[in-house]
C-alpha cells in the first residue's frame, strides 16, 4: 500500500501487408498532416462549437474559438497569418458568418485573401451554399457535421489526398 505497481503488457501483433482493403471510407494521405494546424472555430452554440472542438483535436489540429462573427474578426486582425483555417457558423448574433467573411476577405491582412474559410450551417439548400461562397467562403459544411463531412472538406482544402 501507498507504493503504487508498474504492469507491462506486451501483445505480439503482426501487419499482413498483402491484405487490400476494399473499404471505400478507408484513406490514404500524402505527407500533409492536419497535426498543428490551427483553426478558427466560430460557432455561437455551446455544444455544437464543444463538438466540433473535440473532433478537431482528436485529429491534432490547434483549435481556437469565437463565438460570433465580430469576435472572429478581431481574432483574425489580431494575427498575420497565425490561422490556417476558418470555420465558419452562418447565423450567429452580433454579427453573422456572411457579414464577418466579407470584412475578413476585405481586410488588409495579407492573409485575408488565402485563408480557407469554412461554412459551417444548418442552411443546407444550394441558394444557402451558393451565398456562402459568393461571400468569398471555400467550402459548405451541413450540420449536424461530422468528422466525415470536415475531412472530405479539408482534404480539398490541403490537398491532402494521394
Amino acid at each position: 500500500q501507498n507504493k503504487g505497481s508498474v504492469f507491462t503488457v506486451t501483445i505480439p501483433l503482426t501487419v499482413d501487408k498483402d491484405v487490400v482493403s476494399t473499404d471505400e471510407d478507408c484513406r490514404q494521405y500524402n505527407e500533409v498532416s492536419l497535426v498543428g494546424k490551427r483553426v478558427l472555430l466560430v460557432e455561437d452554440n455551446q455544444l455544437n462549437c464543444e463538438i466540433a472542438d473535440a473532433l478537431l483535436k482528436q485529429n491534432g489540429m490547434l483549435v481556437e474559438t469565437a463565438s460570433n462573427g465580430q469576435e472572429a474578426v478581431e481574432m483574425f486582425q489580431a494575427h498575420k497569418h497565425y490561422y490556417d483555417l476558418i470555420l465558419m457558423d452562418v447565423m450567429m448574433p452580433v454579427m453573422d458568418g456572411i457579414t464577418a467573411t466579407k470584412i475578413i476577405r476585405a481586410s488588409d491582412n495579407p492573409f485575408a485573401t488565402t485563408i480557407p474559410i469554412v461554412a459551417i450551417t444548418a442552411n443546407a439548400f444550394e441558394e444557402d451554399k451558393k451565398k456562402a461562397l459568393e461571400a468569398g467562403m471555400n467550402a459548405h459544411i451541413a450540420k449536424p457535421i461530422s468528422i466525415d463531412a470536415i475531412m472530405e472538406v479539408l482534404d480539398q482544402i490541403f490537398d491532402r489526398r494521394k
